[in-house]
């Protein structure tokens, strides 16, 4: 048996089906696409977001939105810089951007 709090996990058809259900709405691909800018933005300073394969079809913005909060919350737990690891590591503008964000 799985143990995990992961609903993904846990009830895989469920979820998957739910995730269908919410991203088809009309609703949720407007404000996706009112993000498309942002994803834009985040995606220059992290390339890995965008262009990569999306579950379900994609979203008008291109990128996977948990994968880009990921780096967010991670980088801050470990204290590591938002732009370590990338060609904008140490400068000190574009990590003021990226923290904006």
């Amino acid at each position: 048996e799985i143990d995990t709090l992961n609903a993904f996990d846990r009830y895989p058809k469920m979820m998957n089906g739910l995730v269908k259900d919410v991203i088809s709405t009309e609703q949720f691909q407007r404000i996706d696409a009112a993000a498309k800018p942002l994803a834009e933005t985040l995606s220059a300073y992290l390339p890995g977001l965008f262009g990569t394969p999306q579950a379900f079809g994609g979203t008008p913005s291109g990128i996977n939105w948990v994968h880009a909060n990921d780096h967010f919350v991670c980088r801050r737990a470990h204290a590591i810089p938002l732009l370590a690891f990338s060609e904008y590591e140490g400068k000190h503008s574009r990590e003021e951007s990226m923290a904006d964000m």
